[in-house]
């Protein structure tokens, strides 16, 4: 998967499109759940757009496996939505 991931971030995005990475998150989030490596990667460009209603609804819809370093990286960005995150993570 990380290899995966790797080749989506490097093909080139065309202007007014959706990125081919956020495409193949879209598919994989149709699909069931993703691990904990794809929650971060898909959310890192979400919340550098500023679209934190999606990780919401996706967080609602049990879409992502939280963990510590996704708390840590939405905890930039809303730090009550990362007490949720770790909330759902059990982190201690």
């Amino acid at each position: 998967t990380p290899q995966t991931i790797q080749r989506f971030q490097q093909v080139p995005s065309q202007q007014g499109q959706t990125s081919p990475l956020l495409q193949y998150f879209g598919i994989l989030l149709d699909q069931g759940k993703l691990n904990k490596f794809e929650s971060l990667e898909l959310c890192k460009p979400v919340l550098q757009q500023g679209r934190k209603q999606l990780l919401e609804k996706w967080l609602k819809e049990e879409k992502l496996e939280c963990s510590e370093e996704l708390g840590d990286l939405v905890k930039q960005v809303d730090p009550t939505l990362a007490l949720s995150v770790y909330l759902r993570a059990n982190v201690p």
